[in-house]
């Protein structure tokens, strides 16, 4: 038991970081569900007192009642409940979604640490499941398990107590057997849900990662005409999870049903034992009702237990897998160094890269092997060569997202090993040849690069890649909105609002990977002379297929299967 519960204990010592909110809310919850059993025992224990006492008046007898005080009483557990019900609910909830987001925002943060190597072996959908739906599913250990389970235990044992002061010593039974049955219940429904829980885990990843890359390839899947057939498949995937779904659900009603039912008994035994001792005066028979309906307020936290610990399955297999993540190797490069701790040196080559080899995790050849590459301070290089030769790995070990096998880096006089990765990407200015845009407005996917720029440096910026007319002549200019990534935009001019990002970021040391791509020939040539006024001062890597299309430039290397040879100037 203790192993399947093992991959829990850092969530459950997550919320004891913030144990004073959950001993209020779990305190709250606690005086709820006392409120409804005093309410509940309270009001039979008072109606059948006054039966009895009508009673015994019409039989003649003189007796004293008192209805004021249990009166009272009555009324005072019924508005407890509820005011304790509603701060219950707003404390609980509210300390479930703050630590949800607080779990969320450590997934976030640790899933932006990965190495390009880690992130590159997850698909997208995986990625938004372990952010989404992994971490809902934690909820029901914080909401439904932890402390449900300790105020049950509270409340009965308050009720074996209680019971046996009011009533008889002999209530005890009722109230250990129910305990008994339903920790034996919780403890099956655990071991029940596991395997389906793991399931129904595995198929919702399998139907979201489907469904997203269906919306992803959609123009693709018309195009070839096979998007029906896509269609019908993943309508078998979702008919397949319903179907489990609704196992599932039945499965939960039964637990519920059966714990309901193990309450009922344990009140109609309370009922039988409290009758069958009772003793001479109105008071016995009072008694025995009272302990009856006060096990029944149980019905209020007990059967949802089973049906608790029956998720844990599923909540197990979010935590397994959100764990994999937290606890994942992370790049080995060393932060050892603070981001403001080094200079650049105006002496030492801007970028250097010396007997460089990079083997990605799952490749055979290496992309890259001995590269040896000095670029001095206000120059500008070249870099060339066909698909696939290796430029963009070029770029990728540039800024740090892999780490070499072999070799050195170096900018600016400063190991790549010296400086934290945050001090290193601030000197660099870099142009991926497929970079990102987010659904957003055309400012913000700008100010990413630099957050406090006013409007007037946006514009030139956008000067610089040649897009500031075109910007200008949209109806909403800098706040038109471009799309989930861009697709509002034309391929071209996606690219040149990519390029004005990095001209935003104004790092001494500047690598483009082919900024003129999908542009015509007009438009590159302007971007070319924009780009050379710009550079001018600012060591520069520029790569491309051909040197021609790149701005004006110093000497040229060609790469060719990952090795490096001079091209000439």
């Amino acid at each position: 038991m203790m192993r399947v519960l093992h991959p829990l204990l850092p969530y459950a010592r997550l919320l004891h970081r913030r144990r004073s909110a959950a001993l209020l809310g779990a305190s709250l919850l606690l005086a709820t569900v006392l409120s409804a059993v005093g309410l509940l025992g309270l009001s039979g224990w008072f109606i059948t007192a006054t039966g009895i006492t009508a009673l015994a008046w019409a039989a003649g007898t003189r007796t004293f009642f008192e209805i004021f005080l249990p009166g009272s009483g009555i009324r005072f557990f019924a508005l407890s409940r509820t005011v304790a019900r509603y701060f219950e609910r707003l404390r609980q909830h509210d300390l479930t979604l703050e630590l949800l987001a607080a779990l969320r925002g450590a997934v976030f943060a640790r899933l932006a640490q990965q190495s390009s190597a880690t992130l590159g072996r997850l698909r997208n959908s995986v990625l938004i499941d372990r952010m989404t739906a992994d971490v809902d599913a934690i909820d029901n250990l914080l909401l439904r398990v932890l402390s449900p389970t300790a105020v049950a235990l509270a409340l009965l044992l308050v009720l074996a107590v209680g019971l046996s002061l009011l009533a008889t010593p002999w209530m005890l039974w009722p109230v250990g057997l129910l305990a008994l049955a339903i920790v034996s219940l919780c403890a099956l429904a655990l071991a029940a849900g596991l395997r389906p829980g793991r399931t129904l885990r595995a198929r919702s990843e399998r139907l979201h990662a489907r469904i997203a890359e269906s919306l992803a390839g959609l123009a693709e899947l018309r195009a070839a005409d096979t998007l029906h057939g896509h269609m019908r498949t993943s309508r078998q995937l979702d008919e397949r999870l319903r179907q489990q779904q609704w196992q599932r659900m039945q499965r939960i009603a039964a637990h519920e049903a059966f714990a309901g039912t193990l309450v009922h008994g344990a009140a109609l035994m309370a009922l039988v034992v409290g009758l069958s001792l009772l003793q001479n005066g109105p008071m016995g028979p009072a008694a025995a009702v009272l302990a009856a309906l006060a096990l029944l307020g149980c019905m209020e936290i007990l059967p949802a237990l089973p049906a608790a610990f029956y998720r844990l399955g599923e909540t197990q297999t979010a935590a397994v897998r959100l764990n994999s993540v937290l606890t994942s190797t992370m790049d080995n490069t060393p932060e050892a160094a603070p981001a403001d701790a080094a200079s650049v040196s105006r002496d030492a080559p801007a970028l250097q890269l010396e007997a460089v080899t990079l083997l990605f995790p799952d490749r055979v050849e290496p992309a890259l092997q001995g590269i040896d590459l000095t670029l001095e301070p206000g120059e500008r290089v070249a870099l060339v060569g066909p698909s696939g030769c290796g430029k963009s790995s070029v770029v990728q070990l540039i800024g740090r997202l892999y780490a070499p096998q072999s070799g050195r880096l170096s900018l600016g006089g400063h190991a790549s090993t010296a400086v934290s990765p945050q001090w290193w990407r601030a000197q660099l200015g870099i142009l991926t040849q497929h970079s990102e845009l987010f659904a957003d407005s055309i400012r913000a996917n700008l100010r990413l690069a630099a957050p406090e720029a006013d409007d007037a440096t946006l514009w030139r910026a956008l000067h610089v890649a040649a897009l500031d007319d075109v910007v200008r002549l949209l109806p909403d200019g800098l706040d038109t909105w471009v799309g989930e990534h861009g697709t509002r935009l034309s391929g071209g001019q996606a690219r040149r609002l990519a390029l004005a990002r990095v001209v935003l970021r104004d790092a001494p040391l500047v690598v483009l990977d082919e900024p003129c791509t999908g542009l015509d020939a007009a438009t590159a040539a302007c971007v070319r002379d924009r780009l050379h006024h710009w550079l001018s001062g600012r060591s520069a890597l520029l790569l491309a297929h051909s040197p021609d299309s790149l701005p004006p430039h110093d000497r040229v290397l060609r790469l060719a299967a990952g090795r490096l040879t001079e091209a000439g100037r």
